[in-house]
């Protein structure tokens, strides 16, 4: 039987034919078959998730057939799932391993007043992290929305406690729940709609830890003002 590329299908052959025989010669031997080097870099090309560790700025890509993770040796602490919501659109749902807790997710909508504040969220989350020591990650998961992307942040378990009060905390100093943020989607505004980020007071009022507070309001405030 001939051999094919697990991906676009075709022979080694027809691959060389097509793309050169480097494209056969630097493919990969996977468990589930042969993939030649053209579909190997489209697949982290435009990959299903994209895994940010802590403060590192270079991600790690996990695609369908491969991922940065394999490519290193490495187990991936994600996979991922193809969720419909009819015949053309879903979005990609992440997987994680037992090691770690989800502590938020939501969707980043381009040009919508959500997104500052939820950039702001996450500014000051991941630097209180870091003052912490609070292992970290940030998975970003495609839809079928060009202007939306699945954003979801999980750290280890046994700060699960401390990583909550710094997520719940943060969103009362942005106004997280603030109906602005969850309105003018579907029907978008003829203009963007007012809105405050640094609620101190909502901050003040949380069940968390004093410290936890003062920890947000510092950062907020050097977020904010940036």
């Amino acid at each position: 039987m001939t051999e094919k590329c697990i991906s676009c299908e075709l022979s080694l052959e027809d691959i060389i034919k097509e793309y050169g025989q480097n494209a056969a010669e630097d493919g990969y031997r996977l468990e589930k078959g042969f993939l030649c080097e053209p579909c190997a870099e489209y697949d982290l090309t435009e990959p299903p998730l994209t895994v940010y560790h802590n403060s590192e700025d270079i991600p790690k890509r996990i695609g369908h057939y491969i991922s940065d993770y394999w490519l290193e040796g490495e187990e991936a602490p994600f996979s991922f799932e193809w969720v419909p919501t009819d015949a053309w659109r879903g979005h990609y749902e992440t997987k994680h391993n037992d090691g770690l807790v989800s502590i938020f997710d939501d969707s980043i909508l381009s040009y919508h007043e959500s997104e500052q504040m939820l950039k702001a969220l996450h500014d000051i989350a991941l630097k209180a992290f870091d003052l912490t020591n609070v292992d970290y990650y940030r998975v970003f998961s495609r839809t079928s929305n060009v202007f939306c992307t699945n954003m979801d942040i999980y750290i280890e378990k046994a700060k699960e406690k401390l990583g909550n009060e710094i997520i719940e905390t943060a969103k009362k100093y942005v106004n997280y729940d603030n109906p602005t943020f969850s309105t003018g989607i579907l029907f978008p505004r003829s203009e963007p709609a007012p809105f405050e980020l640094g609620n101190t007071r909502a901050v003040k009022e949380t069940e968390a830890s004093q410290e936890v507070k003062q920890l947000v309001l510092e950062i907020g405030k050097e977020i904010i003002s940036q």
